[in-house]
């Protein structure tokens, strides 16, 4: 990561954010409700089941957000919880400079899309959980006789607003599911930046629009 340029050093109100704790694999959603120099006023995060979580005092976080020419990222630690709000907030303060963020820090959001993975074995086919530029969750058919390996990368397609995506991606983690059905995490490589401008806006649309029916 490097530095970020001068205008992009905070998140601005309203805007939607990634939050990275140590203690959970995956980011937390939430969204800015006050920022300064000083301090931050965050929607208390939620994880992938929409439930909320409390990090520990002083506990470090980061906070990652897209700015006019790519994604930020921010470190601070947690402070306190706000209380007596419509929402409980939380108030987190910088402990460091605004770095440029990498690909694998994208924010993501629910969505769910036709995919194909391709492996050795035969083509699964399912649909996405949640989308980023930077990789996807899905849930694919099992299928007897094709084993999916974490490592593995394989070819993988997206279907996009009407548009066939295809990369290939790294598999990150697997998980069992009922009814024959597995879900993959994956890490996309080689991912085009036309494609990746396209998945950004359609993850910033949705959050906005989740935002704005209550369900984030």
């Amino acid at each position: 990561m490097t530095t970020a340029g001068s205008g992009s050093d905070l998140p601005e109100t309203n805007t939607v954010v990634d939050l990275e704790l140590a203690a959970h694999a995956s980011p937390l959603v939430s969204w800015v409700r006050e920022s300064s120099s000083e301090q931050l006023v965050l929607v208390a995060g939620q994880d992938d089941e929409r439930r909320p979580v409390r990090p520990a005092a002083n506990e470090a976080l980061t906070v990652v957000w897209k700015g006019a020419d790519g994604l930020r990222a921010l470190p601070v630690e947690f402070l306190a919880v706000r209380l007596g709000g419509p929402e409980p907030l939380w108030e987190v303060r910088p402990t460091g400079p605004t770095v440029r963020a990498q690909r694998r820090d994208a924010v993501r959001s629910p969505l769910v899309l036709p995919v194909c993975v391709t492996l050795p074995g035969g083509k699964l086919t399912g649909a996405t959980l949640d989308l980023s530029e930077g990789g996807c969750r899905c849930a694919v058919e099992s299928r007897a006789g094709v084993r999916i390996e974490v490592g593995t990368v394989v070819p993988v397609a997206l279907e996009l607003g009407g548009e066939l995506i295809r990369t290939e991606a790294e598999v990150v983690r697997t998980l069992p599911l009922a009814g024959e059905r597995t879900q993959l995490s994956l890490r996309f490589i080689g991912l085009g930046e036309r494609h990746e401008d396209r998945i950004r806006a359609l993850v910033f649309a949705e959050l906005r629009e989740r935002r704005r029916r209550g369900l984030l």
